[in-house]
């Protein structure tokens, strides 16, 4: 039997996350190629000409924006419907097969073809596409914000050293050299990498970068696609509404407890007779982690729920690991995704110290890349994990 997994959900958010980790290097390379190393100016002309680059840069910033964005409708309602109709392959089978046997009632359509379910799909997906054209709306103005705080920084960072030589020359405006600008210019470009772009909060008021927040709202919404339509279809077969959590390896800790367990979505706690005739208990749904955004079905789950027809269905299999081994290779895949971060934003410094031409700044960026990379390479064979090069590359 065709089986929903964590890997399924992650494989339809990668690509999303992909497209706007490419548009946020191009975004922030872009701001650094306005800030290209020239040679001396009066810190005054220097930063009206930078202000006066903002049109252009707005216009920029849109463009690469819609190259980017402009598939992502079509590209997020394929993936919704991939991923319900994914859900259902797991469990349309029994649910059949029950029909025959008479305990349920046959809907007399399939998972792509039951009204319901298409009406389902495209709820989600418009909810998705609104929260991606925020995404879109918020990086265009985040660009903007960054720009002139970018311009800012260079300019204070120049500034000290300008008000000692006005008291030495009793100059009214002085002249910056190449150096000073280099590392005012060079200070703005680790300012502008280290904080990125800006103003992406879940309801919890926790920041987020944009790749990673649309990632989130992709990964969170096609998984509660895929549990809608799998409890869609088990009320248009009449199927009652117990479910027992499905399991996997690296579960979420507010998520563990519950796997394999059995629960409700509208009563508990209760009781009922499995296939093999045995009695099994049932809780609550509300009775779990369930309704947190770490719990159980939330932000990044990897669980769905598995239908259980009364005196019909056997139940699954429970936690392939135990709690320890659980634990260890949850902590191992966010330590790995933790170090290919650090790698992309080396790599994305390396990228805007070019922009600059500020060829110190190019020495330590490479060599930030080669220490990133030592470290992966470590992690790697010390856990024996599969290392994902895909997820370390930026645009350049």
């Amino acid at each position: 039997m065709a089986r929903l997994t964590p890997k399924d959900i992650l494989d339809i958010s990668e690509p999303v996350e992909a497209i706007y980790q490419r548009t946020v290097d191009e975004l922030l390379i872009n701001i650094a190629h306005h800030f290209k190393i020239t040679g001396w100016e009066r810190t005054r002309y220097w930063e009206i000409k930078k202000l006066s680059e903002m049109g252009a840069l707005t216009k920029e910033s849109a463009a690469i924006i819609a190259k980017n964005t402009g598939m992502l409708p079509e590209e997020v309602e394929k993936a919704f419907l991939m991923v319900s109709e994914k859900a259902c392959l797991d469990i349309d089978p029994q649910l059949r097969k029950a029909a025959a046997e008479g305990i349920l009632q046959d809907p007399g359509t399939t998972a792509m073809t039951s009204p319901a379910m298409r009406e389902m799909v495209q709820g989600y997906t418009e909810q998705a596409i609104d929260k991606m054209n925020m995404v879109n709306t918020t990086m265009l103005e985040s660009t903007r914000q960054v720009y002139l705080q970018t311009i800012t920084t260079a300019v204070n960072e120049a500034q000290f050293l300008e008000a000692q030589r006005i008291l030495e020359t009793q100059a009214l405006e002085v002249t910056i050299g190449q150096e000073t600008r280099v590392r005012a210019i060079r200070k703005a470009m680790e300012q502008l990498t280290r904080t990125g772009l800006t103003g992406f909060y879940d309801r919890a008021g926790r920041a987020w970068s944009p790749e990673a927040y649309a990632s989130m709202v992709v990964r969170t919404t096609s998984h509660n696609a895929a549990v809608r339509a799998i409890r869609t279809r088990q009320q248009e077969y009449g199927g009652g509404d117990i479910f027992q959590v499905s399991t996997h390896a690296g579960a979420r800790p507010l998520c563990y407890p519950y796997q394999g367990k059995f629960f409700s979505w509208s009563s508990g706690p209760g009781e009922f007779i499995d296939g093999n005739g045995d009695l099994q208990h049932y809780d609550n749904i509300n009775d779990s982690s369930y309704g947190e955004p770490a719990g159980l079905f939330g932000i990044n789950c990897g669980h769905h729920p598995i239908p259980i027809i009364p005196g019909f269905t056997y139940p699954q299999d429970g936690p392939a690991q135990d709690e320890e081994e659980n634990r260890k290779a949850y902590e191992e895949s966010q330590t790995q995704r933790a170090y290919e971060r650090e790698i992309r934003y080396a790599k994305r410094d390396l990228e805007v110290a070019k922009a600059t031409g500020d060829e110190e700044a190019v020495k330590e960026a490479r060599k930030k890349v080669s220490q990133e990379q030592a470290r992966m390479r470590a992690f790697i064979e010390d856990t024996g994990r599969v290392r994902r090069y895909d997820r370390e590359q930026i645009a350049s």
